[in-house]
Protein backbone atom coordinates (compact mmCIF):
# COMPACT_ATOMS: atom_id res chain seq x y z
CA UNK A 1 0.00 0.00 0.00
CA UNK A 2 2.74 2.45 0.96
CA UNK A 3 4.62 1.61 -2.21
CA UNK A 4 1.91 2.63 -4.64
CA UNK A 5 0.97 5.74 -2.62
CA UNK A 6 4.61 6.83 -2.77
CA UNK A 7 4.67 6.25 -6.53
CA UNK A 8 1.49 8.30 -6.90
CA UNK A 9 3.05 11.21 -5.03
CA UNK A 10 6.18 11.07 -7.19
CA UNK A 11 4.16 11.00 -10.43
CA UNK A 12 1.98 13.88 -9.30
CA UNK A 13 5.07 15.91 -8.45
CA UNK A 14 6.63 15.32 -11.84
CA UNK A 15 3.43 16.49 -13.56
CA UNK A 16 3.19 19.59 -11.41
CA UNK A 17 -0.01 18.40 -9.75
CA UNK A 18 -0.36 19.01 -6.01
CA UNK A 19 0.27 15.81 -4.10
CA UNK A 20 -2.40 14.83 -1.62
CA UNK A 21 -2.07 12.83 1.56
CA UNK A 22 -3.70 9.42 1.20
CA UNK A 23 -4.76 7.46 4.25
CA UNK A 24 -4.65 3.75 3.50
CA UNK A 25 -7.27 1.44 4.93
CA UNK A 26 -8.00 -2.22 4.37
CA UNK A 27 -11.00 -2.56 2.01
CA UNK A 28 -13.96 -4.32 3.61
CA UNK A 29 -15.53 -5.52 0.36
CA UNK A 30 -13.68 -7.45 -2.32
CA UNK A 31 -14.67 -9.41 -5.41
CA UNK A 32 -13.99 -13.12 -5.62
CA UNK A 33 -10.29 -13.44 -6.53
CA UNK A 34 -9.45 -14.63 -10.01
CA UNK A 35 -6.96 -17.50 -9.56
CA UNK A 36 -5.77 -17.45 -13.18
CA UNK A 37 -3.22 -15.01 -14.55
CA UNK A 38 -4.90 -11.65 -15.14
CA UNK A 39 -3.62 -9.72 -18.18
CA UNK A 40 -2.62 -6.12 -17.57
CA UNK A 41 -2.48 -4.09 -20.78
CA UNK A 42 -1.46 -0.43 -21.11
CA UNK A 43 -3.36 1.32 -23.89
CA UNK A 44 -3.16 4.61 -25.80
CA UNK A 45 -6.56 5.63 -27.13
CA UNK A 46 -5.61 8.81 -28.94
CA UNK A 47 -4.47 12.36 -28.31
CA UNK A 48 -5.97 15.63 -27.16
CA UNK A 49 -6.26 18.71 -29.34
CA UNK A 50 -2.80 19.82 -28.21
CA UNK A 51 -1.33 16.39 -28.83
CA UNK A 52 -1.19 14.97 -25.30
CA UNK A 53 -1.77 11.23 -25.07
CA UNK A 54 -5.02 9.90 -23.63
CA UNK A 55 -4.16 6.56 -22.10
CA UNK A 56 -5.54 3.87 -19.86
CA UNK A 57 -4.95 0.37 -18.57
CA UNK A 58 -7.06 -2.76 -18.91
CA UNK A 59 -7.05 -5.38 -16.16
CA UNK A 60 -8.52 -8.74 -17.14
CA UNK A 61 -10.26 -9.80 -20.33
CA UNK A 62 -13.77 -10.75 -19.23
CA UNK A 63 -16.86 -9.89 -21.28
CA UNK A 64 -18.31 -7.49 -18.69
CA UNK A 65 -16.43 -4.23 -19.30
CA UNK A 66 -16.28 -1.67 -16.48
CA UNK A 67 -14.73 1.70 -17.35
CA UNK A 68 -13.50 4.19 -14.74
CA UNK A 69 -13.14 7.53 -16.56
CA UNK A 70 -11.59 10.38 -14.56
CA UNK A 71 -10.67 14.01 -14.95
CA UNK A 72 -13.06 15.32 -17.57
CA UNK A 73 -12.71 18.74 -15.95
CA UNK A 74 -8.95 19.13 -15.96
CA UNK A 75 -7.03 21.18 -13.41
CA UNK A 76 -9.84 22.09 -10.98
CA UNK A 77 -10.64 18.37 -10.58
CA UNK A 78 -7.06 17.11 -10.45
CA UNK A 79 -7.97 14.96 -7.45
CA UNK A 80 -9.97 12.70 -9.77
CA UNK A 81 -6.76 12.19 -11.76
CA UNK A 82 -4.88 11.38 -8.55
CA UNK A 83 -7.59 8.86 -7.64
CA UNK A 84 -7.25 7.10 -10.99
CA UNK A 85 -3.47 6.88 -10.61
CA UNK A 86 -3.89 5.34 -7.16
CA UNK A 87 -6.43 2.83 -8.46
CA UNK A 88 -4.12 1.97 -11.34
CA UNK A 89 -1.24 1.24 -9.03
CA UNK A 90 -3.42 -0.73 -6.62
CA UNK A 91 -4.70 -3.05 -9.35
CA UNK A 92 -1.21 -3.39 -10.83
CA UNK A 93 -0.22 -4.83 -7.47
CA UNK A 94 -3.46 -6.83 -7.09
CA UNK A 95 -4.71 -7.79 -10.56
CA UNK A 96 -6.13 -11.05 -9.22
CA UNK A 97 -8.93 -9.01 -7.61
CA UNK A 98 -10.50 -8.50 -11.03
CA UNK A 99 -12.97 -11.38 -11.52
CA UNK A 100 -12.64 -13.64 -14.55
CA UNK A 101 -15.83 -12.27 -16.15
CA UNK A 102 -14.73 -8.60 -15.87
CA UNK A 103 -12.44 -6.31 -17.83
CA UNK A 104 -11.59 -3.24 -15.75
CA UNK A 105 -10.46 -0.16 -17.68
CA UNK A 106 -9.00 2.82 -15.79
CA UNK A 107 -8.51 6.07 -17.72
CA UNK A 108 -6.81 8.76 -15.60
CA UNK A 109 -7.80 11.74 -17.77
CA UNK A 110 -9.74 12.46 -20.94
CA UNK A 111 -8.80 16.13 -20.70
CA UNK A 112 -4.99 16.21 -20.43
CA UNK A 113 -4.84 19.72 -21.89
CA UNK A 114 -7.14 21.10 -19.21
CA UNK A 115 -5.11 19.24 -16.58
CA UNK A 116 -1.85 20.75 -17.84
CA UNK A 117 -3.26 24.25 -18.34
CA UNK A 118 -5.15 24.25 -15.05
CA UNK A 119 -8.60 24.85 -16.52
CA UNK A 120 -11.94 23.07 -16.36
CA UNK A 121 -12.25 23.24 -20.14
CA UNK A 122 -10.25 21.75 -22.98
CA UNK A 123 -7.76 23.87 -24.95
CA UNK A 124 -10.61 25.41 -26.99
CA UNK A 125 -12.51 26.50 -23.86
CA UNK A 126 -15.20 23.85 -24.28
CA UNK A 127 -16.65 21.96 -21.31
CA UNK A 128 -16.30 18.34 -22.43
CA UNK A 129 -19.07 17.26 -20.05
CA UNK A 130 -21.51 19.54 -21.90
CA UNK A 131 -20.47 18.53 -25.42
CA UNK A 132 -22.04 15.08 -25.90
CA UNK A 133 -25.10 14.24 -27.98
CA UNK A 134 -27.87 13.81 -25.42
CA UNK A 135 -30.63 14.70 -27.87
CA UNK A 136 -31.77 11.14 -28.58
CA UNK A 137 -32.91 10.08 -25.11
CA UNK A 138 -36.47 10.57 -23.88
CA UNK A 139 -35.69 13.62 -21.72
CA UNK A 140 -35.54 17.00 -23.50
CA UNK A 141 -34.33 18.77 -20.34
CA UNK A 142 -30.78 17.45 -20.77
CA UNK A 143 -30.48 18.04 -24.52
CA UNK A 144 -27.18 19.49 -25.74
CA UNK A 145 -26.98 23.26 -25.85
CA UNK A 146 -24.18 25.68 -26.58
CA UNK A 147 -25.21 27.76 -23.57
CA UNK A 148 -24.74 25.67 -20.44
CA UNK A 149 -24.62 25.76 -16.68
CA UNK A 150 -21.19 24.87 -15.37
CA UNK A 151 -19.44 24.86 -12.01
CA UNK A 152 -21.47 26.65 -9.33
CA UNK A 153 -24.27 27.12 -11.88
CA UNK A 154 -22.34 29.75 -13.87
CA UNK A 155 -23.94 30.18 -17.31
CA UNK A 156 -21.59 30.37 -20.29
CA UNK A 157 -21.38 29.46 -23.97
CA UNK A 158 -19.01 26.54 -23.40
CA UNK A 159 -21.06 23.62 -24.74
CA UNK A 160 -19.13 23.63 -28.03
CA UNK A 161 -20.09 24.71 -31.52
CA UNK A 162 -22.13 21.53 -32.05
CA UNK A 163 -22.55 18.11 -30.44
CA UNK A 164 -19.25 16.27 -30.05
CA UNK A 165 -17.40 19.11 -31.72
CA UNK A 166 -14.26 18.36 -29.72
CA UNK A 167 -11.60 15.78 -30.48
CA UNK A 168 -11.68 14.53 -26.89
CA UNK A 169 -15.49 14.10 -27.00
CA UNK A 170 -15.24 12.07 -30.19
CA UNK A 171 -12.62 9.85 -28.57
CA UNK A 172 -14.87 9.25 -25.55
CA UNK A 173 -17.77 8.44 -27.91
CA UNK A 174 -15.82 5.63 -29.58
CA UNK A 175 -13.98 4.47 -26.46
CA UNK A 176 -16.86 3.10 -24.38
CA UNK A 177 -19.33 1.81 -26.99
CA UNK A 178 -18.83 -1.78 -25.83
CA UNK A 179 -18.98 -0.96 -22.11
CA UNK A 180 -21.25 -2.72 -19.66
CA UNK A 181 -20.88 0.26 -17.31
CA UNK A 182 -19.02 3.54 -17.04
CA UNK A 183 -18.13 5.41 -13.85
CA UNK A 184 -17.48 9.08 -14.70
CA UNK A 185 -15.50 10.45 -11.73
CA UNK A 186 -15.92 14.15 -10.84
CA UNK A 187 -15.56 16.41 -7.81
CA UNK A 188 -16.82 17.75 -5.52
CA UNK A 189 -20.29 16.93 -4.29
CA UNK A 190 -19.90 13.87 -2.07
CA UNK A 191 -22.69 12.06 -3.90
CA UNK A 192 -23.39 9.57 -6.69
CA UNK A 193 -26.08 10.02 -9.34
CA UNK A 194 -27.12 7.97 -12.39
CA UNK A 195 -28.11 9.06 -15.88
CA UNK A 196 -30.93 11.61 -15.76
CA UNK A 197 -33.49 9.68 -17.83
CA UNK A 198 -35.00 6.61 -16.22
CA UNK A 199 -32.53 3.78 -16.80
CA UNK A 200 -32.71 0.86 -14.41
CA UNK A 201 -29.12 -0.42 -14.78
CA UNK A 202 -27.72 3.08 -14.13
CA UNK A 203 -29.88 3.56 -11.06
CA UNK A 204 -28.92 0.15 -9.64
CA UNK A 205 -25.23 0.83 -10.25
CA UNK A 206 -25.39 4.26 -8.60
CA UNK A 207 -27.15 2.88 -5.53
CA UNK A 208 -24.60 0.09 -5.15
CA UNK A 209 -21.68 2.49 -5.61
CA UNK A 210 -23.14 4.90 -3.05
CA UNK A 211 -23.71 2.16 -0.50
CA UNK A 212 -20.15 0.83 -0.77
CA UNK A 213 -18.42 4.21 -0.89
CA UNK A 214 -20.48 5.99 1.74
CA UNK A 215 -21.38 8.78 -0.68
CA UNK A 216 -24.92 10.15 -0.70
CA UNK A 217 -27.16 8.71 -3.43
CA UNK A 218 -29.00 11.32 -5.48
CA UNK A 219 -31.36 10.51 -8.31
CA UNK A 220 -29.80 13.37 -10.30
CA UNK A 221 -27.39 16.30 -9.83
CA UNK A 222 -29.37 18.60 -7.59
CA UNK A 223 -27.60 21.92 -8.17
CA UNK A 224 -28.51 22.58 -11.81
CA UNK A 225 -29.40 20.80 -15.03
CA UNK A 226 -26.47 19.19 -16.85
CA UNK A 227 -26.91 19.31 -20.63
CA UNK A 228 -24.73 17.30 -23.02
CA UNK A 229 -23.32 15.23 -20.16
CA UNK A 230 -21.29 12.08 -20.73
CA UNK A 231 -23.31 10.14 -18.17
CA UNK A 232 -26.61 10.92 -19.93
CA UNK A 233 -25.18 10.17 -23.37
CA UNK A 234 -23.98 6.73 -22.20
CA UNK A 235 -27.23 5.98 -20.39
CA UNK A 236 -29.19 6.69 -23.57
CA UNK A 237 -27.11 4.00 -25.29
CA UNK A 238 -28.12 1.45 -22.65
CA UNK A 239 -24.80 1.61 -20.80
CA UNK A 240 -25.05 1.60 -16.99
CA UNK A 241 -23.72 5.10 -16.34
CA UNK A 242 -23.08 6.96 -13.10
CA UNK A 243 -21.22 9.98 -11.75
CA UNK A 244 -19.60 9.83 -8.32
CA UNK A 245 -18.58 13.25 -7.04
CA UNK A 246 -15.60 13.14 -4.69
CA UNK A 247 -16.14 14.74 -1.27
CA UNK A 248 -13.81 17.69 -1.81
CA UNK A 249 -11.82 19.34 -4.57
CA UNK A 250 -8.52 18.24 -3.00
CA UNK A 251 -8.68 14.68 -1.59
CA UNK A 252 -8.85 11.70 -3.97
CA UNK A 253 -11.08 9.60 -1.67
CA UNK A 254 -9.09 6.51 -2.57
CA UNK A 255 -10.48 4.12 0.04
CA UNK A 256 -14.09 5.08 -0.63
CA UNK A 257 -13.80 4.52 -4.37
CA UNK A 258 -11.70 1.37 -4.10
CA UNK A 259 -14.42 -0.15 -1.91
CA UNK A 260 -17.04 0.88 -4.45
CA UNK A 261 -15.18 -0.53 -7.47
CA UNK A 262 -14.57 -3.79 -5.62
CA UNK A 263 -18.23 -4.00 -4.61
CA UNK A 264 -19.39 -3.45 -8.20
CA UNK A 265 -17.07 -6.15 -9.52
CA UNK A 266 -18.22 -8.54 -6.79
CA UNK A 267 -21.77 -8.12 -8.13
CA UNK A 268 -20.76 -8.18 -11.79
CA UNK A 269 -23.57 -10.43 -13.02
CA UNK A 270 -26.12 -8.07 -11.47
CA UNK A 271 -24.55 -4.68 -12.16
CA UNK A 272 -22.47 -5.15 -15.35
CA UNK A 273 -24.89 -6.39 -18.02
CA UNK A 274 -23.49 -8.26 -20.99
CA UNK A 275 -23.53 -6.47 -24.34
CA UNK A 276 -25.70 -8.75 -26.51
CA UNK A 277 -28.55 -7.59 -28.78
CA UNK A 278 -30.85 -4.58 -29.02
CA UNK A 279 -34.24 -4.11 -30.67
CA UNK A 280 -34.44 -0.85 -32.65
CA UNK A 281 -37.63 0.75 -31.34
CA UNK A 282 -39.08 2.15 -34.59
CA UNK A 283 -38.67 -0.92 -36.81
CA UNK A 284 -38.45 -3.68 -34.17
CA UNK A 285 -35.37 -5.03 -35.94
CA UNK A 286 -32.99 -6.91 -33.64
CA UNK A 287 -29.28 -6.34 -34.13
CA UNK A 288 -26.05 -6.72 -32.12
CA UNK A 289 -26.00 -4.07 -29.40
CA UNK A 290 -22.57 -2.87 -30.44
CA UNK A 291 -23.81 -2.27 -34.00
CA UNK A 292 -26.90 -0.45 -32.69
CA UNK A 293 -24.80 1.74 -30.40
CA UNK A 294 -22.43 2.64 -33.22
CA UNK A 295 -25.39 3.52 -35.47
CA UNK A 296 -27.05 5.60 -32.77
CA UNK A 297 -23.86 7.35 -31.58
CA UNK A 298 -22.71 8.25 -35.09
CA UNK A 299 -25.87 9.95 -36.27
CA UNK A 300 -28.60 7.34 -36.15
CA UNK A 301 -31.53 7.84 -38.53
CA UNK A 302 -30.41 11.36 -39.47
CA UNK A 303 -27.22 10.00 -41.05
CA UNK A 304 -27.80 6.33 -41.86
CA UNK A 305 -31.58 6.21 -42.06
CA UNK A 306 -33.61 3.55 -40.25
CA UNK A 307 -32.66 -0.14 -40.47
CA UNK A 308 -34.38 -1.95 -43.33
CA UNK A 309 -32.91 -5.45 -43.02
CA UNK A 310 -32.35 -8.13 -40.42
CA UNK A 311 -28.76 -9.05 -39.60
CA UNK A 312 -27.32 -10.85 -42.63
CA UNK A 313 -23.90 -12.07 -43.63
CA UNK A 314 -22.44 -9.66 -46.18
CA UNK A 315 -18.87 -10.02 -47.38
CA UNK A 316 -18.26 -12.38 -44.47
CA UNK A 317 -19.40 -10.04 -41.69
CA UNK A 318 -22.68 -9.56 -39.77
CA UNK A 319 -24.32 -6.60 -41.48
CA UNK A 320 -27.43 -4.45 -41.16
CA UNK A 321 -28.65 -2.40 -44.10
CA UNK A 322 -30.07 1.03 -43.36
CA UNK A 323 -31.95 3.30 -45.74
CA UNK A 324 -28.83 5.29 -46.67
CA UNK A 325 -25.83 3.12 -45.75
CA UNK A 326 -24.94 -0.25 -44.27
CA UNK A 327 -22.92 -1.19 -41.19
CA UNK A 328 -20.88 -4.34 -40.66
CA UNK A 329 -19.71 -5.55 -37.25
CA UNK A 330 -15.92 -5.86 -37.23
CA UNK A 331 -14.57 -8.82 -35.20
CA UNK A 332 -12.61 -7.46 -32.22
CA UNK A 333 -13.04 -3.97 -33.66
CA UNK A 334 -14.11 -2.52 -30.33
CA UNK A 335 -10.59 -3.07 -29.00
CA UNK A 336 -9.39 -0.74 -31.76
CA UNK A 337 -12.25 1.73 -31.11
CA UNK A 338 -13.70 0.90 -34.54
CA UNK A 339 -16.36 -1.75 -33.90
CA UNK A 340 -18.20 -1.22 -37.17
CA UNK A 341 -17.37 -0.56 -40.79
CA UNK A 342 -19.72 1.75 -42.62
CA UNK A 343 -20.32 1.42 -46.35
CA UNK A 344 -22.16 3.31 -49.04
CA UNK A 345 -25.31 1.73 -50.33
CA UNK A 346 -28.48 1.30 -48.34
CA UNK A 347 -31.83 0.47 -49.88
CA UNK A 348 -30.53 -0.14 -53.42
CA UNK A 349 -27.76 -2.44 -52.19
CA UNK A 350 -30.17 -4.33 -49.94
CA UNK A 351 -32.50 -4.89 -52.89
CA UNK A 352 -29.58 -6.19 -54.94
CA UNK A 353 -28.61 -8.45 -52.06
CA UNK A 354 -32.13 -9.92 -51.96
CA UNK A 355 -31.94 -10.71 -55.63
CA UNK A 356 -28.58 -12.44 -55.23
CA UNK A 357 -29.35 -14.47 -52.11
CA UNK A 358 -31.73 -17.36 -51.74
CA UNK A 359 -31.82 -16.90 -47.96
CA UNK A 360 -31.29 -13.78 -45.87
CA UNK A 361 -31.40 -15.54 -42.53
CA UNK A 362 -28.37 -15.03 -40.30
CA UNK A 363 -28.05 -15.78 -36.64
CA UNK A 364 -27.77 -12.58 -34.63
CA UNK A 365 -24.62 -12.57 -32.57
Amino acid sequence: MKKYLLMLTMVAGLLGIPATTLVAQTPTIAPTPNPSAVPVVDLTFGTSLQGRAITGTRFGNGPRKLFIVSNTHGGPEANTYQLALALLEYFRQNPQQVPADVSLYIIPTVNPDGLAIGTRFNSRSVDLNRNMDTNFDACPENDWNQTVEGAYGIVSDTGGAFVESELESQLVRDLVLDASAVVWVHSDGGDVFPAFCEHGPSIALAQAYAEASGYRYDRYWRNYMITGGMHDWAGALGIASITPELSTGELPDFDENLRAVQAVMARSEELLPLVTTTVESTTNITMPTLLWRYWRAHGGPDFFGLPISPVVEYQGWPTVFFAEQHLSLVPDGAERMQPAMRGEGGLALWQAYLLDQRSTSYQVR
